[in-house]
């Protein structure tokens, strides 16, 4: 298999400043990125000799890479590759584009800081992506080409495409605004607006643009007077933020119909017309998974920062989460994207950084992180479906379980034959009588008590 990546990038930037205080700044780029990947199946490979297995006939009828005959199933299938072999190529392409337009103010009156941001930004991406498969070029004579057209009447028959082109476009637009005050390095306030727009969500205004915020404080404790004498603690802070974050998932791209061309299976193949498959109903409604968090920290600086400490308590309550929603199947799609359900995150993190050893050769660092969190679903729209909770695929959702649980059918034993026997219930009417016919499995008891995750002791010599 060969793979080859070419990747261009272009980015030019420019400033102007008005005054010593308030400076325009633009930022234009453009990247295009190509990917070449090619897998030559020679004619001596497994695959290829699949293509070519008709010992007899018992063997012939059950051998799905030969060409069978749809009008008369009973006569021998044929080889469709006689010769040569398979010729597997995909190319991906990526162009991008960014326009950013800045306004930077930055001014300082006695003991203030006066600090804003804004920005407009528009950004487009185009990825489209070709594969092919070719049939009969026999490697070990010059790469020439000799293809079967039973080989065709096969895919055909099969409704498959011997190449074809899949292409997306994403466009999004950004408007920005960050205020910073600041009080003679003590205190220091912030905050942060932002409206965003992006094709990927839906039609209507409240799900097509989105706007964001945060506002945040921290008090610099150790650049209080009583605290300038002190030799032990280097660095003293308190901070709190509570903000409006929001993303995009990336598998949803429901919010218009999408299609897929293909053609009509008939009989005669002189029947056979082009279609039009629905891959995704239209879901105008759409919209952003939106967060709101309540974050409260610390830090502490000891011995000129030799020993440094972070402390975050967190809340988060997210809304308006996207997954695959099981439907009634009314319009001729089971499952689809759509916002579906609520959730509550609590946690706290805990962060050491140590400095062992600094001279002016050899420097040696270390890092230890902790962190504890407790996550449940708190609403949820759509009833969930037993079989899709215990198959791994991430849509184990019950209320008051943490997203994407793991559960097992509730085990009863064996019976007198030996056979393993469940409790499958009968059509529980709510969801506290689903969760006790699904029981948590062992993976799944670490995530109901509140998650503890240590990062592993980490250490850096330089």
């Amino acid at each position: 298999m060969n793979i080859d990546v070419l990747d261009f990038k272009i980015q030019g930037e420019a400033t102007y400043r008005l005054n010593n205080n308030l400076a325009i700044k633009t930022l234009l780029s453009t990247r295009h990125a190509h990917t070449s990947t090619s897998h030559e199946v020679n004619e001596g490979s497994n695959l290829v000799q699949a293509f070519r297995a008709n010992e007899n006939p018992f063997v012939a009828q059950q051998n799905i890479y030969l060409v069978h005959d749809k009008d008369n199933p009973q006569l021998q299938p044929k080889v469709g590759l006689p010769n040569g072999g398979i010729y597997n190529k995909t190319e991906a392409t990526l162009k991008s584009f960014l326009a950013r337009l800045a306004f930077d103010f930055d001014k300082r009156i006695s003991e203030h800081d006066l600090k804003a941001f804004a920005f407009s930004e528009f950004r487009s991406a185009v990825r489209t992506t070709n594969p092919f498969q070719g049939y009969g070029i026999q490697y070990d004579r010059g790469n020439q080409v000799y293809t079967d057209p039973l080989i065709f009447n096969k895919l055909i028959n099969e409704g498959s495409d011997y190449f074809n082109l899949h292409k997306r476009t994403d466009r999004g637009i950004t408007f920005s605004f960050n205020g910073t005050y600041g009080y003679a390095g003590k205190y220091v306030f912030n905050t942060v607006l932002n409206v965003e727009g992006s094709n990927t969500s839906g039609k209507g205004a409240r799900a097509l643009w989105l706007p964001t915020w945060n506002v945040g404080g921290k008090w610099n404790i150790d650049q209080e007077n009583f605290m300038k004498e002190n030799k032990t603690i280097s660095r003293l802070a308190l901070r709190v933020s509570y903000g409006l974050t929001a993303k995009m998932n990336e598998e949803a791209i429901n919010a218009n119909a999408i299609y897929k061309s293909g053609i009509v299976n008939r009989h005669s193949l002189d029947d056979r017309e082009s279609k039009f498959n629905i891959l995704h109903l239209e879901n105008r409604d759409l919209t952003w998974e939106k967060m709101y968090e309540l974050n409260v920290g610390a830090e502490l600086g000891l011995f000129d920062n030799r020993i440094s400490t972070t402390l975050d308590i967190y809340q988060r309550n997210t809304f308006d989460l996207i997954d695959l929603v099981r439907t009634s199947g009314v319009g001729g799609q089971y499952y689809k994207y759509a916002n579906f359900g609520d959730m509550r995150t609590r946690g706290i993190e805990l962060g050491i950084h140590t400095k062992n050893i600094v001279t002016e050769d050899f420097k040696w660092s270390t890092s230890l992180t902790v962190s504890a969190m407790d996550q449940k679903i708190t609403r949820l729209l759509n009833s969930p479906n037993a079989f899709d909770m215990v198959a791994g695929r991430g849509r184990g959702n019950i209320v008051d379980y943490p997203r994407g649980s793991l559960f097992s059918f509730n085990f009863q034993g064996l019976n007198n034959q030996g056979l393993p026997t469940f409790d499958f219930g009968r059509y529980p009417s709510n969801q506290s009588e689903l969760s006790r016919l699904l029981v948590p499995t062992s993976l799944m008891h670490s995530m109901l008590s509140p998650i503890l995750s240590i990062t592993a002791l980490s250490s850096h010599v330089s």
